[in-house]
């Protein structure tokens, strides 16, 4: 056969449930605009559907035999061991702050924006090596940069020049509607912020992680970088990554021996990550919104209601479970499909939650196609031809 029909439709649902989670995010934090409690509900729903999914798996063999290898732990529940609490600790701050700030971003800006300028990974995830690690790649990789970076700009600079956007809530004391425009100069920094932390997080993961366990954290609402990347520069004669980071015995060692008693699964990846976005999201949110939330009023068909009164409980449900959901397909498509296949199925869902953003705002005008264009054609050249084979 020239194609599975269960992968294709595996990457069916990965496409749909990526972008509606895009769209509650944003429906969401119209209605309810705090992106601290959205970050704490997705990471909490996150922790709680992974927990019951391994209690589940370990008490009904059929449920555990229908997911690939690698996705349960191999006592039935997660380990909580101080080994592995270190290991996650940094991909948690990663994921903890990449997702704020991408929420926040989302909060003024639309979702193509923000998704447009997520698809700009490559090339932090090129500066990052090239800056830190010191990588000399070839004239090529930056030149198949460009597209993508050109796309990005238009699809951008044609959101700015939209009709600004009414959203679903009032707050001002005359009963007049806050106005949010898709293109914010503070939601640009913080999806561009939000980025970078994404990158770095992925080059932490692949360095450091998915080396000895062949696991990616990242998975979790970010990038899926192409994971053998590191591995193609390492290789390069151009390359010069430190030893000390590619190749240090004692670090190689060290991570070896915890995993010979502690074998990393993705649920307990999901969990990890998910407990320490939580942990570092609490302090902040208490800091920050809880006051907010409780002590102000908006002011809705002439009546005045506290804010947590609107909080949208029916959406944040479906959103965490469909969080939940491309999360584990994205673990199983990196399962099954190869690395390249894997790399242009990620960079077709970036391009389709950004092509659904804008039609269903309305129907895409030449400019945006436009832009799409030279985003498809840059990712598609950055994964050809970006990084030495």
């Amino acid at each position: 056969m020239l194609f599975s029909v269960t992968t294709v439709g595996l990457l069916t649902v990965w496409y749909a449930t990526s972008s509606l989670s895009s769209q509650l995010n944003k429906a969401i934090l119209v209605q309810f605009p705090f992106p601290l409690f959205l970050t704490e509900v997705l990471f909490l729903g996150n922790m709680i559907l992974a927990l019951i999914t391994a209690i589940i798996a370990k008490h009904y063999p059929p449920f555990h035999s229908a997911f690939p290898s690698n996705t349960f732990p191999s006592n039935g529940l997660p380990s909580f061991t101080k080994p592995l609490a270190k290991l996650f600790l940094p991909m948690g701050v990663f994921q903890f702050v990449g997702k704020l700030l991408a929420l926040a971003a989302t909060t003024t800006c639309s979702v193509a924006t923000v998704s447009s300028i997520r698809s700009l990974s490559p090339l932090f995830i090129v500066l990052g090596y090239r800056i830190f690690y010191k990588v000399a790649f070839p004239l090529k990789t930056y030149l198949s940069l460009l597209p993508l970076l050109l796309g990005v700009i238009i699809v951008v600079l044609s959101q700015s020049s939209i009709t600004q956007i009414k959203s679903a809530y009032t707050i001002n004391e005359d009963n007049t509607e806050t106005v949010l425009e898709p293109f914010n100069m503070f939601g640009i920094i913080y999806i561009i912020m939000a980025t970078s932390v994404f990158a770095a997080g992925s080059i932490y993961a692949k360095n450091v992680v998915s080396k000895h366990s062949n696991i990616n954290c990242l998975a979790i609402g970010s990038y899926q970088h192409n994971k053998s990347d590191i591995e193609k520069s390492s290789l390069s004669p151009q390359s010069s990554i430190p030893n000390h980071t590619l190749t240090n015995n004692n670090t190689h060692d060290r991570y070896q021996h915890h995993h010979q008693h502690h074998h990393i699964d993705k649920l307990t990846t999901i969990i990890y990550c998910s407990i320490y976005g939580l942990l570092f999201s609490i302090p902040t949110f208490l800091t920050y919104e809880l006051k907010t939330i409780f002590n102000f009023s908006v002011i809705s068909q002439n009546i005045s209601l506290p804010y947590y009164s609107l909080i949208p409980w029916h959406l944040l449900i479906v959103n965490i479970i469909s969080y939940f959901a491309q999360t584990l397909l994205a673990f199983h498509l990196l399962t099954i499909l190869p690395t390249i296949s894997y790399s242009i199925a990620n960079m077709m869902k970036r391009i389709i939650i950004i092509a659904i953003s804008i039609f269903l705002r309305d129907a895409i005008n030449p400019l945006e196609w436009l832009g799409l264009i030279h985003i498809a054609l840059g990712l598609y050249v950055y994964e050809r031809w970006g990084i030495i084979y």
